[in-house]
């Protein structure tokens, strides 16, 4: 059985890409639904799974494909900010003293 780290392409490291893989990677970079088709997501219970969005997941992702600015009442904690460079506002617990910082900045201070 292949590790999960089989899987990724480490930075710098070579790989010679076939006729076919450079058009399906074509065809990735204009259709979403197409890059869907290689999406995988970890189940609690199944382990490594294709990812099948849901049809609210559908419908949202169809406005983000052809709308240039969409507004969405949704949740907050559902992992949508994967940009390190997004920004948040924080608020000490102690002080009350708020600030904007970035995912990745936040990320890198709590990770220690």
């Amino acid at each position: 059985m292949a590790k999960y780290d089989d899987f990724i392409k480490r930075p710098l490291q070579e790989h010679d890409y076939t006729v076919k893989e450079i058009k399906e990677l074509q065809k990735c970079t204009t259709d979403i639904w197409a890059f869907l088709k290689y999406v995988k997501i970890v189940h609690p219970d199944h382990g490594r799974v294709f990812f099948k969005p849901r049809a609210f997941q559908k419908e949202i992702l169809q406005l983000l494909a052809t709308e240039r600015q969409i507004v969405a009442l949704i949740a907050r904690q559902t992992g949508k900010c994967v940009c390190p460079e997004t920004s948040v506002r924080v608020r000490q617990k102690s002080t009350g003293k708020e600030s904007d910082v970035t995912i990745g900045e936040l990320f890198d201070k709590y990770k220690k």
